[in-house]
């Protein structure tokens, strides 16, 4: 794809944007400074951009520890995207600073400006790579329902995700990029539905009980008296304001607001680290900033109806 005319167009209704960031970027320039770090970065972003102009993309920019792309479709992204990360892969081996790579994407309408892109479509794409993490590729639902069915396949659910700065809840979606079969769950035309939108959801913990409904300000909880619910911790393991319970988009998120973090486990499975919001698919429990293992553990259930 060209380099734009510094012209205003809209583009065709399904193009995508494409985020690779560098992960941990800040960590890598305090360690080893700017000078050395960016090349680093400039070394493994020439090829990063060949592999792009190979898929019919078009680099729009850097962006100091990343880069924007624009593809003519979610296939040619995901196809750059997944030979970009097999590239940093290979460069990575022997290298004494390694830069692994998270990325985003998403499928839209873009706005061609002045030899640069803006509009919905890539600001969705900046908050799902922000909320990828390191080897990872994330796309919404938009981008995965129109993969082939080749690619298709390496695609798994990965979750529902409140985005900043967005209302609604985006599921996500990881692409396989390490082999060419699928792994995890296999995502079939129409791709998987979304969690059902619950109206009603009850907390527990310590004996007491709170209740949080569609119209009803977030539900709190920590060891604060603020809190909707304050939980007792003389150990002071939970935080002051711990986590928070919002109805967003019409699905129940929680937010991780502590210094020791929480866990969550949905039913009878097993529980895993919240990374800052998480949506409530289902009923389950949560340890609020210890291990599951630990005899002082604090336990609270959720109830959604």
């Amino acid at each position: 794809m060209a380099k734009r005319d510094s012209i205003t167009e809209v583009t065709p209704p399904m193009p995508a944007v494409l985020f690779a960031d560098v992960s941990g970027w800040t960590d890598l320039t305090s360690r080893v400074g700017d000078q050395t770090a960016l090349a680093l970065r400039d070394k493994l972003f020439k090829p990063l951009k060949k592999i792009v102009q190979k898929h019919s993309g078009w680099v729009v920019k850097s962006l100091g520890d990343g880069l924007l792309c624009m593809f003519k479709s979610p296939q040619d992204a995901a196809r750059a995207a997944q030979e970009m990360q097999r590239h940093a892969e290979r460069a990575n081996r022997n290298a004494k600073e390694p830069l692994s790579l998270h990325m985003g994407m998403h499928a839209g309408e873009v706005v061609v400006k002045d030899n640069d892109i803006d509009g919905n479509t890539v600001n969705v794409a900046a908050r799902v790579t922000a909320a990828s993490k390191p080897e990872r590729i994330l796309m919404t639902r938009a981008a995965a329902e129109l993969l082939k069915e080749d690619m298709s396949d390496l695609l798994r659910a990965w979750r529902i995700e409140s985005l900043r700065g967005k209302e609604e809840a985006f599921d996500l979606f990881e692409l396989n990029w390490r082999k060419e079969t699928a792994v995890g769950t296999i995502i079939s035309r129409p791709v998987e539905s979304r969690s059902t939108q619950y109206k009603r959801l009850t907390l527990r913990c310590q004996g007491k009980e709170c209740v949080l409904e569609a119209g009803g300000k977030p539900l709190t909880f920590g060891r604060s008296v603020h809190n909707t619910l304050v939980i007792n911790d003389p150990h002071i393991y939970v935080s002051g304001s711990h986590g928070k319970i919002e109805i967003i988009g019409g699905v129940m998120v929680l937010s991780d607001n502590s210094r020791n973090g929480i866990l969550i486990a949905f039913g009878e499975g097993q529980f895993f680290l919240v990374d800052k919001t998480v949506v409530l698919r289902s009923s389950g429990r949560m340890i609020l900033g210890r291990s599951p293992n630990d005899p002082n553990a604090i336990l609270a259930q959720f109830e959604l109806e």
